[in-house]
């Protein structure tokens, strides 16, 4: 009978598609991009050259520059979309106005609204954009105009501040977007294939991926965790993690559905940290050290370490960007790999994805 099947409470590891985008190993702490790029190597090189690594599988000693070219010829916005951030951009709905931007955005851009990677081009360069004219405007600041000649991360930092960015603020924004662009079939990707499976364009693929993003679990608990380091420099580490645990709270950066070690994406943003915001590192690590000691007491039989998330507001941070602003920067990486699972189930014939449920009612 259908009621005695075994349900898998969140999916968790049921295996729904194959990928050669990439990988994580959650025992030995290990992830890797396609080709077996790992993730520290990666977290080194360009965000366009990952691009053409996960979209084309263009090897990465041999990056193809008419990606960054592609990306460039992609970041003017309608009038239309303009018009619309300039119209709600007060309102402080991040998440909301990126998702009705790039909607907008899709409607002048025919391309957007097909399953192809031409569309991935004009999403991923838009998505920027989008983000730095709703941080200026919504603090009263003029918009300003995308440049061509400025890869992604620094024409983001520039049309943020109005200003180039210093090296250091450039290399935490580009190492964020190319550790944060891809990692398996988690929430938003998923959410994005599941749209992408009943046959509609990548537009709504990323759309959908991007109303994932509002919830604390997964593109909120960055911010959260941010805001933990934040009571632990004003309070101390021990009186900011026991009034957490204490209300029953889940401590945000610690564990993770996947790694049953230390996130290796952490490990980078660790040192990023480390490097470029020594008042965050500092902080952080009192809080890391005292939570697992916490948390050691109340789930001994767990093995809990720090996620990525952890230490990616501290790296945002140095890169100048404001707290508002982080769950949408996500969206500027994530977006690289929402796109290329979208794009690689459809076309390796991936079915129609639709699960079924446990039926609880009455049998009659």
């Amino acid at each position: 009978m259908a009621n005695d099947r075994v349900v898998d409470n969140g999916l968790e590891g049921v295996m729904v598609c194959s990928t050669g985008l990439s990988h994580y190993d959650g025992i030995g702490g290990t992830f890797v991009l396609r080709g077996g790029l790992d993730i520290a190597k990666a977290a080194t090189m360009p965000f366009e050259t990952i691009l053409g690594l996960l979209w084309h599988g263009t090897p990465v000693d041999r990056p193809d520059p008419s990606v960054a070219v592609r990306l460039a010829d992609d970041r003017q916005l309608s009038l239309a979309t303009v018009g619309l951030l300039e119209a709600f951009a007060s309102t402080g709905g991040g998440i909301d106005l990126l998702k009705a931007a790039l909607a907008v955005e899709a409607l002048d851009k025919s391309s957007s609204r097909t399953l192809d990677v031409n569309g991935a081009y004009q999403l991923t360069a838009a998505i920027p954009v989008i983000v730095a004219q709703i941080g200026r405007l919504g603090e009263g600041r003029p918009a300003v105009p995308p440049r061509g000649d400025l890869g992604q991360a620094a024409n983001f930092l520039y049309m943020l501040a109005g200003q180039a960015p210093t090296a250091a603020q450039l290399r935490c924004l580009e190492t964020y977007l190319v550790v944060m662009a891809d990692h398996g079939l988690n929430p938003s990707t998923f959410a994005a294939c599941v749209t992408a499976s009943a046959g509609s364009d990548l537009c709504s693929a990323v759309v959908s991926a991007i109303g994932t993003l509002k919830g604390q679990a997964h593109g909120g608990a960055v911010l959260d965790a941010w805001e933990l380091v934040g009571q632990a420099e004003r309070q101390g580490a021990e009186a900011a993690v026991a009034k957490r645990l204490a209300a029953g709270e889940h401590l945000p950066g610690f564990g993770h559905r996947e790694y049953r070690t230390y996130d290796p994406r952490a490990v980078i943003f660790r040192e990023l940290c480390r490097l470029h915001n020594e008042r965050f590192f500092i902080a952080a690590q009192a809080v890391e050290q005292t939570a697992l000691e916490h948390l050691a007491t109340v789930a001994p039989h767990r093995t809990l370490s720090v996620n990525v998330d952890f230490y990616a507001g501290g790296v945002l941070e140095s890169a100048g960007v404001p707290p508002g602003l982080f769950s949408s920067c996500f969206a500027m990486a994530r977006v690289a790999g929402w796109c290329a699972h979208a794009l690689e189930y459809v076309e390796s014939g991936g079915r129609l994805i639709s699960p079924t449920s446990q039926w609880l009612g009455d049998l009659g």
